[in-house]
């Protein structure tokens, strides 16, 4: 086994935090645990660190700002970036 664990951070709106349509909160379904299941039964030798970092309401511009704080301070191995849905609602 890998000693030290792959960190990826997922940086996003309120799908990266796991939000539903009908405002649920269904911890296991998002898609940053599913990924992390695939990871692990693909890989079962490795470890694997996600950090949440998808918060409701969120744009990309708006977001920026919090990206050393959320994301970055972590060092992650990989981040994957999900914005959208709040900002095609305001032309962005």
């Amino acid at each position: 086994k890998n000693k030290k664990p792959v960190t990826i951070a997922f940086f996003g709106d309120s799908v990266t935090q796991g939000g539903t349509a009908l405002g649920e909160q269904i911890p296991n379904e998002v898609y940053h645990a599913r990924f992390k299941r695939l990871l692990e039964d693909r890989y079962p030798n490795s470890i694997f660190s996600v950090i949440n970092a998808g918060y409701g309401g969120w744009t990309a511009p708006g977001a920026l700002a919090n990206l050393e704080r959320d994301v970055l301070r972590h060092q992650p191995d990989l981040v994957l970036v999900a914005f959208g849905l709040n900002d095609s609602g305001q032309g962005f």
